[in-house]
């Protein structure tokens, strides 16, 4: 049985850098989160995962500056997305330094950020209003309209970078690029300075991460880890919800 990916393996993925990273195994279908950081320019200080989601709060070494990190695999219900809103809001909310939410959201801001897909005006609503909650700013990407190709020619924006103030203070002049895809059928998201492109890169955003050659092993792994465990998510829901209830 496999618990866990071992930390050869996320360190293999990029060759010539250390890595560390933790991650969440997949339920089925869904999830499935890896988030690493280069051990050279940050160390972890504590984290907290989730069903869909991994926080990681990590000190940024060469300024000795504490940044939340929030890798994000939204689920496709509503009221599931809903309740993982309320909750990451609620953390953002509670702390007061550079923040970065990123990942698959599995929601649109705007209409046009759908093409030859329904308008889930709900949806958008729900998803701005958890951006306007915790004070972020929406990253738009430089180089591409969507970052995911569907079938009969769908495609939409439902990956994002978000951040706050702090976040862009620390970090002036960076922007949000979309790398190419390859066997993945969303586009990686790249963000950084701009001179930073063309060598190594600070943050490298994989929605689609078993893109990676060396990720097949993770996904391997996963799927083994998952078919050893017993699906809790029903159970998990239901205690969110419990817990959201007086809330909403």
């Amino acid at each position: 049985m496999v618990e866990n990916v071992s930390l050869t393996v996320l360190r293999e993925a990029w060759k010539g850098v250390i890595y560390e990273g933790i991650q969440v195994a997949s339920n089925g279908r869904s999830g499935g989160l890896v988030s690493c950081w280069r051990a050279d320019c940050f160390t972890l200080k504590d984290h907290f995962d989730c069903h869909n989601w991994v926080a990681t709060l990590l000190t940024y070494l060469p300024s000795n500056t504490d940044v939340l990190i929030i890798n994000v695999y939204a689920p496709q219900s509503e009221i599931e997305k809903k309740i993982i809103w309320f909750h990451i809001a609620k953390m953002i909310n509670g702390w007061n330094g550079p923040t970065c939410v990123m990942g698959d959201f599995n929601s649109t801001c705007f209409p046009h950020e759908r093409l030859r897909e329904e308008i889930d005006v709900v949806n958008m609503a729900n998803f701005n209003d958890f951006i306007s909650s915790a004070s972020l700013i929406d990253q738009n990407i430089q180089n591409l309209m969507y970052t995911w190709d569907g079938p009969g020619g769908k495609k939409s924006r439902i990956d994002r970078v978000l951040v706050n103030v702090e976040w862009i203070n620390l970090w002036p002049g960076a922007v949000l690029l979309a790398g190419d895809k390859s066997s993945s059928d969303h586009n990686p998201l790249i963000w950084g300075k701009k001179s930073l492109f063309w060598g190594p890169k600070p943050f490298r955003f994989f929605n689609g991460w078993f893109e990676v050659p060396k990720f097949v092993e993770l996904k391997r792994d996963l799927k083994i880890w998952n078919n050893e465990h017993v699906n809790k998510s029903k159970l998990q829901l239901a205690v969110l919800e419990s817990q959201i209830h007086d809330f909403l």
